[in-house]
């Protein structure tokens, strides 16, 4: 199955700003948008948690971890973990999340893992990876895993975003 376009635009986009802090990436985008004649669009929600606009058909802009989820529509909870990740991570603009951020967040609407880790760890195992750990606080089991989407993962929830919404015919 050939790989769609625009997901390999966003991958590409992504990866020549990962390494740009978030004013000059705002100020690349500003000038892509511009030179392309583009209409403004209202971003997502930055580090301040505001966000500027409502949930609509472009991936990327809700007001709530609920509303992205019900977007990206998962089946499973392995699914729902990977999109709890984007939500806190691109979405909220944390650049990394706790495995305690996602069950909390997916208890809140109802829907809480079993064992986060072992979630978690599954998403690190697939191929390519979608989760990796970066860094871990404290000993034994419990200690406190930060995890990182990698730029697989964040392109599965746009596929998952955009299936939805290609699914439900708007746009």
């Amino acid at each position: 199955m050939p790989e769609d376009p625009e997901l390999q635009a966003m991958d590409l986009v992504l990866t020549a700003l990962r390494n740009l802090d978030q004013e000059a990436a705002a100020r690349v985008m500003g000038w892509v948008g511009q030179r392309l004649g583009l209409p403004n669009r209202p971003t997502p929600a930055g580090p301040s948690g505001v966000t500027t606009n409502r949930p609509s058909a472009n991936p990327g802009t809700f007001d709530d971890f609920v509303d992205v989820l019900d977007a990206a529509g998962p089946n499973s909870g392995v699914d729902r973990a990977l999109v709890a990740g984007y939500w806190h991570q691109v979405i909220q603009g944390k650049g990394t999340f706790l495995g305690s951020d996602i069950n909390t967040s997916l208890k809140d609407v109802g829907h809480g893992l079993a064992n986060v880790t072992v979630t978690l760890r599954g998403l690190q195992r697939r191929q390519p990876a979608l989760v990796r750990q970066v860094s871990k606080a404290g000993r034994g089991a419990q200690g406190k895993k930060t995890y990182k989407l990698t730029t697989a993962g964040e392109v599965e929830v746009r596929r998952m975003l955009g299936r939805q919404r290609e699914g439900s015919g708007s746009e």
